[in-house]
């Protein structure tokens, strides 16, 4: 995106959703690191509270999974150089706001000189060429072919002992960039489709891309949502998908647990699912998916369901399994 793309130069630019919008920012006025980020969440926001002009004054950040131990007592998670930090969010009091169709307009609560130097910003820099880079090399996984299929027993023992239900065992892909961030981003997002929740946090220690088709949890007038996503299979796969046994219950249990997370700020039967079981395709895999609903207690802010739906999100720290 031209506008991301014009604040490169600043600190801490950032490109998030703010529902059917995308928000472009740079230059936070405060910024809160670690467990500080729970207090800060919960300092309510300068700016106004309805409509695009919402999003200014609004924080804007990362939340890593590591953070519910922060919330629930765990151990503590083994070092990773390669990640990114526990929690990382600023506040934007001047922010440019993308309407679907395109057309921006710049909203800002630190005043008029604020605004229109953003815009002047924006409108004078020229658009960049478009970039293309190429992977010449395959990436590389933590966990080779041998040691996944190892580890996946693991897990098989650990639930017939009765000390887990679920473990999501991943592995990362490294492969070397020679391009910035951002180009990296836009590939990304291009591959992804419409689908996806993009989002963009530069930060000193590196820059969190995403790309998810999943969506944690939005609240909006005085209703949390969230769409898990549990259920994968190829493209033009959905058929098989749909009717899988093993898919279908664990896509259940993650819904039956984003019930109870959200039980927990819902009023006295305000939690529902509107859709369940529902198709989710993008370019390049089908995915099942869900809706749970939950009509939020008059006294729930959406810091609270941010910590609600932290217990689902739990990880327990570990190397390797095998």
């Amino acid at each position: 995106m031209h506008a991301l793309r014009v604040l490169q130069g600043c600190a801490r630019p950032v490109l998030a959703r703010f529902h059917d919008h995308v928000i472009v920012a740079a230059d936070p006025v405060e910024v809160a690191v670690g467990d500080a980020v729970w207090d800060a969440l919960r300092v309510p926001c300068a700016g106004p509270s309805i409509g695009v002009e919402a999003a200014a004054g609004a924080w804007i950040g990362l939340l890593s999974y590591d953070l519910a131990g922060t919330i629930e007592h765990l151990p503590d998670p083994i070092p990773d150089p390669g990640g990114p930090p526990l929690a990382a969010i600023g506040r934007y009091e001047t922010v440019a706001v993308f309407a679907p169709n395109g057309e921006g307009v710049v909203v800002s609560c630190a005043g008029v000189a604020a605004a229109q130097a953003l815009c002047d910003r924006l409108a004078t820099a020229a658009a960049p060429a478009t970039m293309s880079v190429t992977v010449d090399e395959p990436p590389r996984p933590s966990l080779t072919a041998a040691r996944y299929l190892a580890s996946v027993e693991r897990v098989r023992e650990l639930i017939r002992a009765g000390d887990c239900y679920q473990v999501n065992l991943t592995k990362r892909l490294s492969t070397p960039w020679s391009a910035d961030a951002l180009t990296f981003a836009e590939q990304i997002w291009e591959t992804a489709g419409a689908a996806s929740h993009r989002a963009y946090v530069g930060m000193p220690e590196g820059t969190v891309v995403s790309a998810s088709p999943e969506r944690l949890v939005v609240v909006h007038d005085g209703v949390a949502t969230a769409e898990p996503i549990k259920g994968t299979a190829p493209l033009g796969h959905w058929a098989d998908l749909a009717v899988s046994v093993k898919d279908r219950a664990e896509h259940v249990m993650i819904v039956d647990l984003l019930r109870n997370d959200l039980g927990r700020v819902a009023r006295a039967g305000g939690v529902s699912v509107p859709r369940l079981f529902a198709h989710l395709p993008t370019p390049y895999v089908e995915h099942m998916v869900s809706e749970i609903r939950a009509e939020l207690r008059p006294d729930v802010t959406a810091t609270d369901v941010l910590r609600a739906v932290s217990y689902t999100h739990l990880t327990l720290p570990t190397s390797d399994l095998v």
